[in-house]
């Protein structure tokens, strides 16, 4: 029987408070150090084949792992892994502990936090239909002008913004969307968050062109 796996973690020290999954409480599956959260009876095929479950699926599965995060640092696995069998994730566990013993020391105390860099609308230069002749060319061209000269500020600023991000945390992960936006994602121990909320609004505050938004802690999705 195949086994939905949502992430390994220490063997907890006390009893954790184990969440509902995608459609049942979740279970501990324990090796010798390190423990499997999973869960018995996903059915994997039918959640992809209707697109509303799956989306609650997917939800569901970071909700977990929220839920536990907040109790116990944990490596979270993507939505969708399985093993084959109860066996196959029992010597997982064993043949991989020393590796997941390693991460879990490195992550303990830090969180994932999600960093959106939205570009702001170019400013609207309005052209009066009343203008004519040498005054409509003049204003087409400062139009222009003042387009180009946002879009360079905006460039500029990003590029600002990027290298600051990267001094302060040189692990942090950029990566670019076809909207023209940018997702950073940055390891950062969870006692500095109070320093992170000001590098934050010092970054707003200097790059105007873009719209920041920064995500509270989560799992280290992207460092595992």
């Amino acid at each position: 029987m195949e086994v939905y796996v949502y992430a390994f973690l220490k063997t907890p020290p006390v009893e954790l408070e184990l969440p509902l999954g995608i459609g049942q409480a979740v279970q501990l599956v324990p090796g010798k150090q390190i423990c499997a959260v999973v869960e018995f009876d996903v059915d994997i095929q039918r959640l992809q084949g209707d697109d509303a479950l799956l989306v609650q699926a997917i939800v569901a599965h970071d909700r977990t792992l929220g839920e536990l995060f907040q109790q116990q640092c944990l490596l979270p696995l993507r939505f969708g892994t399985l093993f084959r069998s109860l066996q196959a994730l029992q010597e997982h566990l064993v043949t991989r502990e020393a590796e997941y013993l390693e991460k879990l020391d490195r992550f303990v105390g830090q969180g994932e936090y999600i960093l959106k860099c939205i570009p702001r609308p170019e400013p609207e230069f309005e052209i009066s239909t009343e203008v004519r002749g040498k005054a409509y060319l003049l204003a087409k061209k400062q139009r222009y002008q003042g387009i180009q000269a946002f879009q360079n500020e905006q460039a500029a600023q990003w590029d600002w913004m990027r290298r600051q991000v990267m001094e302060g945390y040189p692990e942090a992960i950029a990566t670019d969307l076809e909207d023209q936006s940018h997702r950073i994602f940055l390891l950062v121990p969870i006692q500095e968050e109070p320093l992170l909320y000001e590098r934050f609004q010092e970054w707003q505050q200097t790059c105007s062109a873009w719209e920041l938004q920064l995500g509270e802690a989560l799992p280290p999705y992207h460092f595992v």
